[in-house]
């Protein structure tokens, strides 16, 4: 788990939050609102939705975070922890304490934890995609440089 929990403003600006993550060499960050988590923003949801679509970097980030936030109490065991992240798609989970955020866990740290299979299972579910191309739709004519 990582601790301190670095912590994002609804307020800040794309370019804010990013240089926070970059700074922090993170990828995900929670938002909070006075002293209350009200979503979390990763590197992806940056790059996707605002890079991508040419937002100005001075706009708040509110429109661009998951206001769905999964957390887990510090005490639950790996099994329900991997369950969760399966079940819900996420890679990292905000830990807490009787609703006090205390930490984030991703399924990178628990490599030295889990049997190998749990990893590879777990990450299978959470990369699951309901999309299912054909083998038609996979093959390629060839390739150009």
């Amino acid at each position: 788990m990582s601790r301190p929990v670095i912590v994002g403003k609804l307020e800040d600006s794309i370019a804010t939050t990013a240089s926070i993550m970059k700074q922090h060499d993170i990828g995900f960050l929670p938002i909070a609102k006075e002293n209350q988590i009200v979503g979390v923003i990763t590197d992806r949801d940056l790059v996707i939705g605002a890079v991508a679509n040419k937002v100005d970097p001075t706009s708040p980030i509110e429109n661009y975070i998951t206001h769905h936030v999964i957390s887990i109490e510090q005490t639950v065991s790996i099994e329900d922890l991997l369950d969760l992240m399966a079940d819900t798609q996420v890679k990292r989970i905000l830990v807490t304490n009787e609703k006090k955020v205390v930490g984030v866990i991703a399924l990178s740290d628990l490599l030295k934890h889990i049997n190998p299979n749990q990893f590879v299972d777990t990450l299978q579910k959470i990369s699951r995609n309901d999309f299912h191309e054909t083998q038609e739709d996979l093959e390629i004519d060839s390739f150009y440089l």
